[in-house]
């Protein structure tokens, strides 16, 4: 084979291949050390921050995109619950699909919110799999984990079923359970 046709195949394997390693990890635009550096130090700030100072690095991060995926994977194993829901969160915002398999462990963590956050970041990226710990979190006793269920569940499928994440809990229930229903139905229309 010619160097042309080698530089060719090499090319297309590279475009269609989608910048994977021979490992099938992908590979990450990066920015440089200095922005890498940055990127690091912003995320591994996020667990000390709130306010103002929480939504800039968020913001920042969002701005960044690609090149702050790799330090926001590691975010998602991070001790600290907060970096961890954080970092799902911005992913989410970023909406690389290419993270998908990252997020899918947060939906067993021993944290309500972290599982909460990290469904979300899943349906929001059009990855169905996170619904059932969504429609979980209707019932959840913080009003604030059932506002942020209750909004991506909502914002994603334009339904409601009548839930208000301050009603009375018999009211939620009837409610969640007309989401439960809803979801198995949709389900068997999902392929895979």
């Amino acid at each position: 084979m010619s160097k042309r046709m080698l530089c060719g195949v090499g090319l297309a394997s590279l475009v269609l291949g989608g910048c994977m390693s021979r490992n099938k990890e992908p590979q990450y635009q990066s920015a440089g050390a200095l922005l890498d550096d940055r990127v690091a130090q912003t995320v591994s700030q996020l667990k000390y921050q709130n306010g103002q100072e929480l939504m800039q690095s968020i913001s920042w991060l969002i701005y960044v995109g690609e090149p702050a995926i790799p330090k926001l994977i590691e975010g998602l194993s991070d001790g600290d619950p907060r970096t961890r829901s954080t970092s799902a969160f911005i992913l989410s915002e970023i909406r690389d699909r290419r993270v998908i398999p990252h997020l899918r462990p947060l939906l067993s963590d021993q944290v309500a919110y972290v599982r909460y956050e990290g469904a979300a970041a899943l349906v929001t990226m059009g990855e169905w799999s996170g619904v059932p710990t969504l429609i979980q979190g209707l019932a959840d006793g913080e009003k604030r984990n059932r506002f942020k269920v209750y909004d991506v569940l909502h914002r994603t499928t334009g339904l409601d079923f009548g839930y208000d994440p301050l009603g009375p809990e018999e009211d939620r229930a009837r409610a969640a359970e007309k989401w439960r229903a809803w979801w198995v139905s949709k389900s068997k229309e999902i392929p895979g």
